[in-house]
């Protein structure tokens, strides 16, 4: 069927499907971001009534579950171990690719965080993160756990990196600026009083984050090689 668009220009409007509906979806939160997200914009976008597209998505939280596991679609780590591998070097690929997949696609981390939406592509993903773990010695708890907190561990940093550290840096001063300035402020307290805080001001305000991102996750992974040593010598 073909509509008019406003200019009078004629144009073929999408079949609507839930896939088509989810494309959209996803391409509405690269352009605009997560809180552009509504009914009535995809509507827009697809040249319909919104009363359309609920034949085919239930509400919002549907289609935002929809978005998630498009989006873990697209998410490719390298599954397969190495001739070298172990799975220490294994949870730290995939925590770093999540990372940088995360940091690549606008608003990711919020559509994605806290939602346990589970389709074939959150499942792909979680079975070899599993299997591996399993043959590390974890029983079935265990390595669900761990699971959990690779992910959170991800999710959250990426959510933490990506949200303006204040209201200058929300109101478009860099980050790295925004950094200088709170650690010029760290320094400046009174020694006699803070002098912890002043001593740790360069790392408090450390504008890289990528070395947070890795201490954090090797302090995880130093706790899950105790566990599974525990767990080997049992």
């Amino acid at each position: 069927m073909t509509r008019r668009s406003p200019g009078g220009t004629a144009r073929r409007a999408v079949p609507l499907s839930a896939a088509a509906i989810t494309r959209c979806a996803r391409e509405l939160i690269e352009d605009d971001g997560l809180e552009s997200l509504s009914m009535r914009r995809l509507a827009e976008r697809l040249d319909t009534q919104a009363a359309s597209l609920y034949r085919h998505v239930h509400n919002k939280e549907e289609l935002v579950d929809l978005v998630a596991d498009s989006l873990f679609g697209d998410f490719e780590p390298t599954v397969e171990h190495g001739p070298d591998d172990d799975w220490r070097s294994y949870l730290t690929r995939v925590a770093t690719t999540y990372r940088a997949f995360l940091l690549d696609h606008k608003d990711a981390e919020r559509v994605v965080a806290g939602r346990f939406a589970v389709g074939k592509n959150l499942v792909r993903l979680m079975e070899p993160m599993l299997q591996t773990l399993r043959t590390a010695g974890l029983n079935e708890r265990d390595s669900a756990y761990v699971l959990y907190l690779v992910v959170v561990h991800v999710q959250g940093f990426v959510l933490h990196e990506k949200a303006p550290l204040s209201a200058s840096n929300a109101a478009g001063l860099s980050r790295e600026l925004v950094l200088t300035t709170t650690r010029d402020l760290l320094e400046h307290f009174p020694d006699e009083d803070f002098p912890r805080v002043r001593e740790a001001a360069p790392y408090l305000a450390e504008p890289g984050l990528d070395a947070r991102f890795r201490y954090g996750l090797d302090l995880l992974l130093d706790g899950l090689a105790l566990r599974i040593a525990e767990s080997g010598a049992a």
